[in-house]
């Protein structure tokens, strides 16, 4: 079941990434990448293949103005 998004928006940065790191355990191995671009933060689940098809799967991942922003958005979207 999904935390409605008003309960996770009033999370401080330490438990969003608390939350994130405890998903990507139960879902991938332990891994999520948080990353800052000139564009905005992106947040995903595993760990992007940079070499491969990753700098796309990267390219299609929504941008946010905080890292707070994007932990809450790939919170939620679990």
């Amino acid at each position: 079941m999904q935390p409605p998004r008003s309960n996770v928006e009033s999370l401080d940065l330490a438990t969003l990434l608390a939350l994130a790191e405890r998903i990507a355990v139960e879902r991938a191995g332990g891994h999520f990448t948080l990353m800052r671009f000139t564009t905005g933060w992106k947040c995903m689940l595993g760990t992007p293949d940079l070499d491969g098809d990753g700098r796309g799967e990267v390219a299609k991942l929504p941008a946010f103005q905080s890292a707070r922003e994007a932990l809450t958005a790939f919170i939620v979207a679990r």
